[in-house]
């Protein structure tokens, strides 16, 4: 919450100077009170219109010692040769001239990017509810960036880029901004940032890196860096809207914060236009209408709570929630695309799997697969390595997975090695009861072979088999017994359960 939002509940009329002094106050416990937006706009006006008023405030910031006073003449600067008048940045943005409906809007929006780049259905429909995202991006508490990527080049990613910069609010392009200018842009104006490119600069940019990776929830949308000859700590916000386009994939931190807009080439059949060819007045009368919009219907964005879209991980719920916001507010047609949308592009939880899931999951089936409930380290291992193309089989630089690799992996999940006998043999290894926990927190559909409860067993598997149950076409078939260590967990039948099925893998 701004300094301005906390004082307004007094009901007195705030004057520039009255959040100046606020924000004095605060710098004992916040050094950073001063940067943020509000306070600097009204530094700025106290600077334009009331300097007697401004060398009060600047004379209680300097004895307060907590910022640097460089930093204080910084925000006042600003005249046409030092700092580029706001107004030239971003020119005034009118608003439509009557009420727009959010629905066609987002149609609109959608069908106009069409246009231009070849796309499936749910890209599209993630692109339009971004653009308008982006117009009421301070009324969020998420930021999810949009990540504009293909397979291979000439797919049309740098011109969806375009369509998201000429539709953004505040939109720069920030491929060969400088780091101290970005921290500034955001600090002053909180923009869009629509960066290309972004697998090979952000590679070399470890400012901006931060700045994606900082940014996407608001409580804690900030850096910390050193500036000035003092190197005096400073508080810099990195909340603002951003798109990123490049190749493949981004950091998997990124990843995990991001909307993925998947384009395609196109096919000879698949014709799109020039955006070169375009006049200025389509986008013109799109902004114009996005601003009316939002503007008339931010109350309502703001105070929506949308229900999760089921099968959805905690990140992507967290990262669809502000479009989901736009979406119920413009109409249950468009809810209901945004929705579709969501799992259309990430797909339920349980088609996406951590390197870690995989691993238990795999080895949730070797112990299924070898129906028991404890195996040796070595015997796990090989289990693993069975299917070729798992990644087990080259984890250890082309090599299978070691025994020490594997510990490593499984102590994460609290799981560690012990020693296990197994008829006359003893060795280190791990029981099935020992993954209980993991197999149900963290496999999809968690369980362990349908989670069914243990049963005892004295250590035999087999007894002889019953005469009276004897087949004609069956020699020497004969009981599973129950075992004492409640690992195999097979689903109980009211049926005997002959052996020479097991072996055939049909329970």
């Amino acid at each position: 919450m701004s300094i301005s939002e906390k004082l307004q509940p007094t009901g007195k009329a705030l004057t520039p100077e009255d959040i100046v002094q606020a924000a004095i106050v605060k710098l004992t416990a916040d050094a950073g009170a001063i940067f943020e937006l509000d306070v600097m706009h009204a530094i700025r006006q106290l600077y334009a219109t009331d300097k007697p008023a401004f060398a009060r405030c600047r004379s209680a910031i300097k004895n307060n010692g907590k910022v640097r006073m460089a930093d204080v003449d910084d925000i006042v600067k600003i005249s046409e040769q030092e700092k580029p008048d706001v107004s030239e940045m971003f020119p005034e943005q009118r608003a439509w001239h009557e009420a727009v409906s959010g629905e066609q809007l987002l149609t609109e929006i959608k069908e106009t990017i069409k246009q231009f780049v070849v796309a499936d259905e749910p890209s599209l429909t993630a692109a339009a509810l971004w653009v308008v995202f982006t117009w009421v991006h301070h009324l969020m508490q998420i930021s999810p960036i949009a990540h504009i990527s293909a397979p291979e080049k000439r797919c049309g990613k740098s011109v969806l880029l375009e369509c998201l910069t000429r539709l953004s609010c505040r939109a720069i392009p920030a491929s060969s901004i400088s780091s101290a200018s970005i921290y500034r842009c955001i600090e002053r104006w909180e923009p869009t940032l629509l960066i290309d490119e972004a697998d090979s600069f952000m590679r070399d940019n470890e400012d901006l890196r931060g700045i994606i990776n900082s940014g996407f929830n608001k409580s804690a949308a900030f850096v910390v860096r050193c500036v000035g000859d003092d190197h005096e700590p400073t508080k810099f916000s990195t909340w603002a809207a951003k798109a990123l386009c490049g190749i493949g994939k981004l950091p998997g931190t990124i990843e995990d914060r991001a909307i993925p807009l998947i384009l395609r080439r196109k096919q000879p059949h698949e014709h799109t236009k020039k955006i070169r060819r375009t006049p200025e007045s389509l986008w013109d009368d799109l902004r114009a209408k996005i601003l009316r919009w939002t503007v008339d219907n931010q109350a309502a964005i703001k105070n929506s709570i949308p229900d999760e879209v089921d099968g959805l991980n905690d990140r992507a719920q967290d990262a669809w929630e502000p479009l989901l916001q736009v979406a119920e507010v413009a109409g249950p047609s468009w809810l209901k695309q945004a929705r579709n949308a969501a799992i259309s592009i990430h797909g339920l939880e349980e088609e996406t799997l951590s390197l870690g899931v995989e691993l238990l999951r795999d080895i949730r089936d070797t112990f299924d697969n070898k129906k028991t409930d404890r195996l040796f380290t070595r015997e796990l291992i090989e289990g693993l390595c069975e299917d070729e193309e798992a990644p087990w089989v080259t984890y250890n630089r082309g090599k299978p997975i070691t025994s020490r690799q594997l510990s490593n992996r499984l102590t994460e999940y609290k799981i560690s090695s012990g020693t296990i006998r197994k008829s006359f043999d003893t060795g280190k290894g791990y029981k099935l009861e020992q993954f209980a926990d993991a197999f149900k927190r963290y496999i999809p559909k968690g369980g362990i072979l349908n989670d069914t409860t243990s049963q005892a067993s004295n250590g035999g598997l087999y007894r002889d088999f019953d005469k009276r149950h004897k087949l004609e076409t069956v020699t020497g078939e004969t009981l599973v017994k129950a075992s004492n260590g409640k690992g195999c967990d097979l689903v109980t039948a009211k049926k005997p359960v002959l052996v020479d099925k097991v072996q055939r893998g049909r329970i």
